[in-house]
């Protein structure tokens, strides 16, 4: 497999992190090119991280043959338009969660990818990680049989600085989009889309979410309960419950879970070590090189159906919360 060339659009935090992740993987990954309004910036960020060259316009960078990859790592009212323009490119798309602000860009986004027959994948870890994904096996194996609840928290205290990326509706701020998204996303994973999602939220004094809680309803009689927050209290968790036994995930820093436990009813636990990699991000990056080298142009581990469902279930929420951001 050739190393795969990576532009990153944005020199945030989030950019920083995806940058470790294809340190580690040398012969893999190509750190080719940074993009960000300023070029100064850019330069600055790809001589830190060693990068071949800093750019402010993307245009120019993707016009280049040798780029086979974007990862868009801006803030989420900025997602839309950079990943439609770099898949009119014909360029694979790693964007960020969430894509894009709400659903109907969102459509537009995999509107433009299939058309253009080019990747396009949201940028969602959970699925990847070894944790996760021995608790799934484990539930597919029907060892401990159906599920019956699923219990998920993401809430952490991201500080009071109104401006901040957490509380700042021009940035697209607030718990639901940020973080509450990893919930509902590992709700749909292990129960499907709900007959019915239940909600309620603290709006704080910026309008948008600080905390929230949803419950969701299966037509099979199967329940989840989910909150996420950015401000006021940290609990992360996920539990699932089952016909015939349960599943607990430990040590989850930043969601990140590192062990499970696991048992059928009245039997002793059983836990097991399930550590990440150098870097959580590299599996995201790692599906991407393997999409690539099979030809495909959708991930099956992040579907794009998965991506527009979930979507569109928070706009239901912010739709009853009357939160409407500006650059929608």
């Amino acid at each position: 497999m050739k190393s795969v060339h990576w532009a990153i659009v944005g020199t945030g935090e989030i950019a920083g992190e995806f940058v470790q992740a294809l340190q580690s993987m040398p012969d893999e990954a190509t750190r080719y090119v940074i993009v960000s309004r300023n070029r100064e910036r850019a330069e600055a960020f790809a001589r830190e991280h060693g990068f071949a060259r800093g750019e402010s316009d993307l245009g120019r960078v993707l016009e280049d043959d040798a780029l086979d990859a974007v990862y868009v790592a801006t803030p989420h009212p900025a997602h839309f338009g950079i990943a439609k323009q770099c898949l009119e490119a014909g360029k694979a798309v790693l964007c960020e969660k969430p894509v894009t602000l709400n659903a109907k860009q969102a459509r537009e986004l995999v509107d433009t990818a299939r058309e253009h027959r080019t990747l396009f994948m949201e940028a969602m870890k959970t699925p990847f990680q070894p944790a996760i994904r021995r608790m799934l096996e484990i539930v597919q194996s029907g060892i401990i049989g159906p599920v019956r609840h699923l219990e998920a928290n993401f809430c952490f205290h991201g500080g009071n600085d109104p401006s901040s990326r957490w509380l700042n509706p021009e940035l697209g701020g607030g718990a639901l989009l940020d973080v509450g998204i990893y919930p509902l996303s590992l709700a749909y994973v292990l129960l499907g889309k709900p007959l019915h999602l239940h909600h309620h939220a603290h709006l704080g004094s910026t309008g948008v979410d600080e905390r929230n809680a949803l419950l969701l309803t299966y037509g099979n009689g199967a329940s989840a309960s989910l909150t996420s927050g950015v401000r006021g209290g940290d609990d992360m968790s996920i539990r699932v419950a089952c016909a015939d036994g349960q599943i607990e995930l430990l040590d989850l820093v930043r969601w990140d879970p590192q062990k499970l436990r696991w048992r059928r009813y009245h039997e002793d636990w059983q836990e097991e070590s399930h550590p990440t990699a150098a870097h959580p991000l590299t599996y995201e990056a790692r599906e991407v090189h393997r999409c690539l080298a099979e030809g495909k142009a959708e991930s099956e581990t992040v579907p794009l159906v998965q991506t527009l469902t979930v979507m569109e279930q928070m706009d239901a929420i912010r739709q009853a919360w009357g939160l409407v951001y500006p650059n929608e």
